[in-house]
């Protein structure tokens, strides 16, 4: 049978050459695998020595801020004073405690111990604001203090509502009138309202020229209301200071409660920047006053110095107030709402220590403001007949 068509047939030796140069190919194939697996082996040993260096290398101790040295064990009473301006006793007892703060489930990040942050924002507030001066403390960076002054400082601001509170029980505001009584004979005074000006810096934004004072530096006017003892019974420091203290007050919680008449009987005492109001006495302006007047304003002038005096203890113990605070706007707020909760729990422990005097901003004139209302004036000229006359 015969075929027509040419067949074409695959043989190897036509790409190899010849039988001999197959064998040489499969031999080289061969080769390849073998250095491969011992490749592959060689890896798997460096990995397992690898392994066995990590889990038997000696780790390097990290630095342990817990491990810093404690101010309660290291320092007397004496210097932890006069660092911190609470004594142990007080720190431990009273203040720490406001912070609820837990401790961390581990130690990732080397947090600081919470007694540590506690230490940190007291020697910031003890200091004339510079936040490099408290990083000594804990070892630690400006910005981890920066971090921990507002988060010690927000959380003593909470605690404000417990420890600054205008008395309302009818036998403390007796007692508080008594206590008043007693300094010059004025009846009747449950509190003494006064205005002071915080240095701060810029809030920034479109409002900020709204807190340069008549001085030409930021501030914020903080009022307060103090008791017989420098207690502070009200505190409003959210206003910018441009704003008179007149404007501070109108708009104050303590103005709300008299204007209500839940103290009726009893009045407050301030400057002549404030009017006259039936339950806000101010002193009696003019060149020539009556003898009824003139006692009325000794008596109120006395009495009403506590309020100076306040100031004077609040800032000396608390430096950073009298320096510029060189925070956010609300941090700051946050730090006076801290100064002013640790003064009354400092008052409450009978735990005062001296102060030290900083140089202050220029006080901020005060302008007089009008007589106020015809009732008021009215009321404190039958107040003036009935308690100061002959």
């Amino acid at each position: 049978m015969a075929f027509h068509g040419k067949i074409r047939t695959f043989n190897m030796f036509d790409r190899l050459g010849s039988f001999l140069d197959f064998i040489d190919f499969v031999d080289y194939i061969d080769s390849i695998d073998s250095i491969d697996n011992d490749a592959y082996e060689l890896d798997n040993e460096r990995e397992s020595e690898s392994a066995h260096l990590r889990s038997t290398k000696r780790t390097v101790p990290r630095h342990d801020i817990s491990d810093a040295t404690n101010p309660l064990q290291s320092l007397t009473d004496e210097q932890f004073c006069s660092i911190f301006r609470f004594s142990k006793d007080t720190v431990v007892r009273e203040i720490f405690p406001l912070l609820n703060f837990q401790n961390p489930p581990n130690e990732r990040g080397l947090p600081v111990p919470p007694m540590l942050q506690l230490l940190t924002a007291l020697k910031f507030y003890a200091t004339c604001g510079f936040q490099e001066e408290c990083c000594d403390i804990v070892g630690v960076s400006q910005a981890t203090v920066s971090r921990v002054v507002k988060r010690v400082s927000q959380r003593l601001a909470e605690a404000s509502s417990k420890f600054i509170d205008f008395p309302t029980e009818t036998d403390k505001i007796t007692f508080i009138c008594n206590d008043f009584y007693d300094v010059a004979h004025f009846p009747d005074v449950v509190g003494c309202v006064g205005c002071t000006h915080i240095p701060v810096v810029s809030p920034g934004g479109a409002s900020a020229e709204l807190y340069r004072n008549t001085r030409g530096y930021m501030s914020i006017n903080v009022q307060v209301v103090v008791g017989p003892s420098m207690v502070i019974q009200d505190l409003s420091c959210r206003w910018p200071g441009s704003c008179q203290n007149r404007k501070v007050f109108e708009n104050s919680e303590v103005r709300a409660r008299f204007k209500s008449a839940d103290y009726r009987g009893s009045v407050l005492l301030g400057d002549n920047s404030y009017p006259q109001l039936p339950y806000l006495f101010v002193p009696v302006l003019g060149d020539s006053p009556t003898p009824a007047q003139r006692r009325y304003n000794d008596a109120h002038r006395t009495t009403h110095a506590v309020v100076e005096s306040f100031f004077t203890a609040w800032k000396q113990r608390f430096p950073c107030l009298q320096q510029k605070l060189r925070c956010k706007f609300t941090t700051s707020v946050a730090i006076i709402e801290a100064c002013a909760v640790l003064h009354n729990i400092g008052r409450a422990c009978n735990d005062n220590v001296e102060g030290i005097h900083v140089q202050d901003y220029e006080a901020v004139p005060v302008k007089n403001s009008s007589q106020g209302d015809r009732i008021g004036i009215e009321i404190r000229e039958e107040f003036i007949k009935k308690h100061f006359s002959v």
